[in-house]
């Protein structure tokens, strides 16, 4: 999971939105907890009362072949603003919903959190189909004991490089475990406890997996998941009873593709070729009439946020006067995982509006113990990390410090 702070210079108001996940826009379970500590708060349906998160099929097409576009508009940015007239982001719909507010309406809120943010929307969607697009051209899908096995593997090989083993590779950018130096080797399915090899076909798909969609010249066209997280959210796969594994879709991209690409929901996207989905990435930027906005993040890539991030530091040197990035080691989307969840963001958000209190750090601890104790650290803006000072108690903030680099 990965937070992103943004702030505007006037005063703050206690009014939250609560955004939602996938394709659905607001989360109206979540507002209980907001007005409990003392926020008015409000969230949207944007129009399109579905709860399936996953598939926007129920209000995608307005009649078979054209995209609802007022409804695509919506849920883009136009239901966030007529919220606010009339009324926190939340995490990943949520997160994306808070930076598209600080991008076209910066008036509107005096403070965003915005957690794991889905901004990108039109990269990283299609690259979301890339685990599945991968198995079906090369014939095979892992079972997802394999697929913890390889990263049980890429974990002892870069889990040090931050300078604390501690199961988490904190410093993804220098993790470089090829999974073809375990063709051969043999791993364990805890499924079933049958002992299997590791063949080409896993180095290959898991090697492309990690390495993301590319161009048809070979360069990258967006990013793929990091080495040691979980790949049964965007490289799903099911095993039978007589042993066979078939990949399954990931529910969010694929709705992408039949709805908004092909306008067809029963478009079987299981056919798609590499040179198919590279003339569709293309197609996501430019048929698409609505732009959307999106370090263990098992569902939206983090380096697309630290590109968002560069992107905007290149127009404004002065960005951390208003803007702030902090990632969280060893974190999933919008939590789970063993690293540090930042403790109580909103109310680092509010001494920085209120008071002018930038967060130079952010208290962050682990959500459940780990070998009896929970683990503090405190979290580092991007670009800077937070490196363990190589002493000290691991479970204590003290031992952590920021630094350039590992």
């Amino acid at each position: 999971m990965y937070m992103l702070f943004i702030v505007a210079d006037t005063i703050c108001a206690l009014n939250i939105s609560v955004g939602g996940g996938g394709y659905v826009a607001g989360s109206w379970s979540s507002l209980a907890p907001a007005v409990q500590s003392g926020y008015a708060a409000v969230s949207t349906d944007a129009g399109h009362r579905s709860n399936d998160s996953g598939d926007a099929t129920s209000w995608a097409l307005v009649s078979d072949g054209n995209v609802n576009q007022y409804l695509l508009l919506d849920f883009a940015s136009r239901s966030i603003h007529d919220m606010t007239i009339l009324g926190k982001a939340g995490c990943s719909t949520g997160g994306r919903q808070g930076m598209m507010e600080a991008q076209r309406y910066p008036d509107d809120y005096d403070g965003i959190v915005a957690a794991a943010p889905a901004i990108n929307w039109n990269d990283f969607t299609p690259a979301q189909q890339w685990p599945f697009t991968v198995m079906n051209n090369e014939d095979y899908a892992p079972p997802q004991c394999e697929f913890d096995a390889v990263n049980a593997a890429a974990i002892a090989a870069c889990d040090a490089l931050d300078g604390l083993e501690d199961g988490i590779i904190a410093a993804p950018g220098l993790c470089s475990f090829d999974p073809a130096s375990l063709i051969g080797n043999t791993y364990s399915c805890e499924s079933d406890g049958s002992q299997r090899r590791f063949s080409n076909k896993t180095a290959t798909v898991v090697k492309k997996i990690w390495q993301g969609p590319v161009t048809a010249n070979g360069s990258s066209a967006w990013y793929g998941i990091l080495p040691g997280t979980n790949f049964s959210s965007l490289a799903p796969t099911e095993t039978f009873g007589n042993g066979t594994t078939v990949p399954q879709p990931f529910e969010i991209s694929d709705s992408w593709y039949r709805n908004f690409l092909f306008k067809d929901p029963n478009y079987k996207t299981a056919n798609i070729s590499y040179a198919q989905f590279q003339a569709l990435t293309l197609t996501s930027l430019t048929r698409s009439t609505t732009r959307l906005w999106g370090l263990a993040d098992n569902l939206i890539m983090p380096n697309g946020t630290m590109h968002y991030y560069d992107q905007v530091a290149a127009l404004d040197p002065a960005v951390g006067d208003f803007y702030r990035v902090f990632f969280t080691p060893g974190v999933g989307h919008c939590g789970g995982g063993s690293g540090p969840v930042p403790v109580d963001i909103l109310m680092a958000l509010r001494r920085w509006v209120e008071n002018g209190t930038a967060p130079g750090l952010l208290e962050a601890a682990s959500t459940y113990p780990i070998n009896g104790t929970i683990r503090r650290q405190n979290l580092c803006p991007y670009p800077s990390i937070s490196k363990y000072a190589g002493y000290g108690d691991p479970a204590k903030a003290a031992s952590f410090a920021c630094d350039s680099s590992f």
